[in-house]
């Protein structure tokens, strides 16, 4: 009777597709008996844990048409949070056929034609704000303490429909805009130069009251700072005590180059100013020097006043007419492809506008937004201010500009939301450098893509950018985000538990990460290497944590583990940083840890608990002296809500339990012997962190490797993954598999997939 209510239901609500073809999946023969083996104990036959019921004889044809059901049963088969871990589990080729069947006939897709989905407009966020600027204008602005933090989705700060703009961000930028102008190309009005040195800022001599004083011949020196190229007026302050049948005399040096000299005719304690005009072509700091070359001593002379000839400095000003510092006319000079600012004609406008705007906007304007920025530009002008002030104001008008401030991709028919077609070469040059550069496209990138031949040069310019020092962004924003390495700023280790954690060992954690990703990427090793590499990058303070022999200074160096050490170390389940993240400040965490593992290496990511289970903090706190953790643990998971998630979290993190709360190695704890072994709910048996490692790359490497693609591509196209874009994960893995599983391969994978590389409307 079921299986004909089943067959008639069904029947009734298939799509257009062809009965007529054998290869199309088959409800009743294909899928109710998989649904039947691993669902129906709990969603079917009356059954509706969780509230959700598969079973056609209760929910009837409303069942097949309730699309938002089945994407929560996509997305649960897919992330294999179902069936519980603690029940037997879908065959890959079993796995398939019900996400086939889902995505065909319940959503409607087309499987022979993949889905590029729909990207939200992105706004770029605080890192590839300030890396933009960086090589835009070649300044650094600290978009950290400026902007407030970037909202995040699926785990990345790049997410298009998350990174809003509010309008006191807008204010921010506005005023940011000034900042940047300001550093980059100077004051719009220039103002005198001054300096000012009292005697105690000079050298020389000796201190008598408000003057600095040279008994007998020597200098009294300053060093002043030129900051522009023009004239420089010094005022010296002197005075001078007389002796013999001349004045005293002051000499200046400049550099210990004579300029000029001049009799001191004020008696001290009187003092006069002496001028000295000196022009410089250059910033610079020199040394500017008073001397005094004619002393005089006559101790008998009957007049105490002409026994002695001594010279008094009082002060030294320095002031220089309105000019820049040398680096604002360079890049006044670079701007204006070096014709003077009041040279500048329409022609060298345009040239000007038509390059400045085209790196800023990251594409060539068209003719009539050139119009509107020469009109504006025309505007400022007429209204008495100079040329540079009237460009100044053009620019701040572009970094506010939505064309800067968010990553636009161009779509030639806009208004069908179905229609798909090709990233236009800009968008694509833009894609591809704030996905591995965290910042805007460089000349070459912005070449190639207006020669339409970026597209056609992908491999070669992913290989480029890698080995790009640029590509340091994407190491440190991705890492920090994937295998989020960036809480180890939020960490507090129990002081008095973890008395070696210090910030020096918190940065060289994260750092050591870091070098492991750039080397696996940069050489394009096996991403396996990840889970279990035979070396790391260690300095002084990370050698002397993980025990390792030998000399290491400040600096970080491959190193390569001993048979002994890899039983302790190896890939990123044994980094301190990724221990330490997920632990807690007394303790470790199995559930945290194996969570992680879940997560970031195998794409399977366990549910939320249910509401009203009690945190396993809170249930500690009442039994921690009667029972081991271990022992609280089990009670806690014995729950029927938690043990099917918690099956095989607490196995893997039991597996890292050798490693205390910050990742140091221990065999004994509270005097007892670790014990870090586990076992997953389909059986598996671990005993320690390297038989994780081995069953990982053993059994579930396509896993890993899917999970990589999928955290790559939503970090890199912005936006969460879908159900459509299955088929093109499994095309990366397959012709990364292929490639030998390269890091580098995987991420030329990433770009040459569909939802890197096209678009749907809308």
């Amino acid at each position: 009777m079921k299986r004909f209510l089943f067959l008639f239901l069904f029947l009734s609500v298939q799509l257009q597709g062809d009965s007529s073809n054998n290869d199309k999946i088959q409800f009743e023969s294909d899928v109710l008996p998989l649904l039947e083996n691993y669902c129906y104990r709990c969603h079917g036959d009356g059954s509706r844990k969780g509230k959700v019921s598969l079973d056609f004889e209760v929910s009837g044809q409303g069942l097949v048409k309730d699309v938002g059901l089945w994407k929560r049963v996509w997305e649960n088969v897919y992330r294999h949070n179902m069936p519980p871990a603690d029940k037997p589990q879908f065959k890959d080729s079993e796995l398939s056929i019900i996400l086939d069947w889902i995505e065909e006939d319940i959503f409607k897709t087309d499987l022979q034609k993949e889905d590029p989905g729909r990207v939200t407009m992105r706004r770029l966020n605080r890192s590839e704000y300030k890396n933009t600027i960086r090589d835009l204008f070649g300044i650094h602005v600290d978009t950290e303490n400026f902007f407030p933090p970037d909202d995040t989705g699926y785990g990345f700060d790049t997410i298009g429909e998350v990174l809003s703009l509010s309008p006191i961000l807008m204010e921010k930028y506005m005023e940011m805009a000034d900042n940047i102008l300001a550093n980059t190309f100077g004051p719009t009005k220039t103002s005198p130069h001054r300096q000012m040195f009292t005697n105690f800022e000079m050298k020389g001599g000796e201190v008598i009251g408000d003057f600095r004083v040279l008994p007998t011949t020597g200098k009294i020196l300053a060093k002043v700072n030129i900051p522009y190229p023009g004239k420089f007026n010094f005022r010296v302050e002197a005075g001078a005590s007389r002796a013999g049948n001349e004045l005293a005399r002051l000499n200046i040096e400049l550099d210990g180059q004579f300029i000029e000299s001049v009799k001191i005719d004020t008696e001290y304690p009187s003092y006069k100013e002496y001028s000295f005009v000196l022009e410089f072509a250059e910033p610079s700091e020199v040394s500017f020097a008073m001397f005094f070359p004619n002393d005089f001593y006559d101790p008998k002379n009957s007049n105490r006043r002409f026994r002695d000839r001594n010279l008094f400095i009082k002060k030294l000003s320095v002031s220089g007419e309105g000019g820049l510092d040398q680096k604002f006319q360079n890049n006044r000079i670079k701007l204006l492809h070096g014709v003077n600012e009041k040279d500048l004609d329409e022609q060298s406008l345009e040239r000007t506008l038509k390059t400045t705007l085209t790196k800023i906007f990251r594409r060539p304007l068209s003719s009539s937004e050139l119009n509107r920025h020469m009109n504006l530009f025309q505007r400022i002008k007429s209204e008495d201010n100079s040329s540079f002030i009237a460009l100044r104001i053009v620019l701040k008008a572009a970094l506010v500009s939505p064309h800067f401030l968010f990553r636009e991709e161009y779509q030639p028919n806009s208004k069908d939301s179905q229609s798909i077609h090709k990233l236009d070469e800009f968008a694509l040059a833009s894609r591809l450098s704030y996905f591995l550069w965290s910042s805007t496209p460089d000349d070459r990138l912005l070449n190639l893509a207006g020669e339409k031949v970026l597209c056609l040069n992908l491999d070669q310019e992913v290989r480029r950018m890698i080995k790009d020092e640029k590509s340091d962004g994407f190491i440190q924003n991705f890492t920090g985000q994937w295998l989020q390495i960036r809480d180890l700023e939020l960490i507090d280790p129990d002081r008095k538990r973890f008395p070696l954690f210090s910030a020096e060992l918190r940065e060289s954690m994260r750092h050591e990460t870091e070098l492991l990703f750039a080397h696996i990427l940069r050489e394009n090793h096996s991403v396996f290497d990840f889970i279990k590499s035979d070396y790391t990058f260690v300095n002084q303070s990370m050698a002397q944590f993980y025990n390792l022999n030998g000399r290491y200074g400040k600096h970080f160096e491959k190193v390569k583990f001993s048979d002994a050490q890899l039983t302790q170390r190896g890939g990123f389940l044994t980094h301190a940083s990724i221990l330490a993240i997920t632990s807690n400040a007394t303790r470790t965490s199995p559930v945290k840890r194996g969570r992680w593992v879940l997560d970031n290496i195998l794409g399977a990511p366990p549910k939320d608990p249910p509401p009203g289970i009690t945190e396993l903090e809170d249930f500690e706190n009442h039994n921690s002296e009667s029972l081991s953790f271990r022992e609280q643990m089990a009670i806690h998971s014995k729950n029927s809500s938690c043990s099917s998630c918690h099956a095989n979290m607490d196995a893997m993190g039991y597996t890292m339990e050798n490693f205390d709360a910050i990742g140091k190695w221990r065999n004994f704890e509270n005097g007892k012997r670790v014990n870090s072994n586990g076992q997953l709910g389909s059986g598996e048996k671990f005993k320690g962190v390297e038989d994780l490692k081995t069953f990982i790359v053993q059994k579930k490497s396509d896993a890993f490797l899917k999970c990589l693609a999928e955290k790559l591509l939503i970090y890199g196209i912005g936006r969460g993954v879908e159900y459509y874009d299955r088929k093109a994960i499994i095309d990366i893995v397959k012709k990364t598999k292929l490639n030998g599983s390269g890091l580098a391969d995987l991420v030329i994978s990433v770009v040459k997939s569909k939802p890197f590389l096209l678009r749907r409307g809308g």
